[in-house]
């Protein structure tokens, strides 16, 4: 599942038979792999911020952390 399988993530998020993406309208694979992209670009910043623990990068990965999870 992730950004290698689009269509198991729009099929079977958040398991198996329980299809809440494929709620949301016709399957778009396009807009799955940007989402996938953007989540693993953020796994990368984040664990560049807890690798290195330089202060303005820490405060960078977090505030941009919270930017995307605030509105969720």
């Amino acid at each position: 599942m992730g950004p290698a399988v689009p269509h198991s993530f729009y099929d079977d998020f958040p398991a198996p038979g329980r299809g809440w993406v494929s709620t949301l309208g016709p399957y778009n694979e396009h807009l799955v792999r940007d989402y996938g992209a953007m989540n693993l670009a953020l796994g990368v910043l984040l664990m560049s911020a807890a690798v290195f623990l330089e202060k303005r990068l820490t405060q960078v990965a977090l505030l941009t952390y919270l930017a995307f999870a605030t509105p969720h």
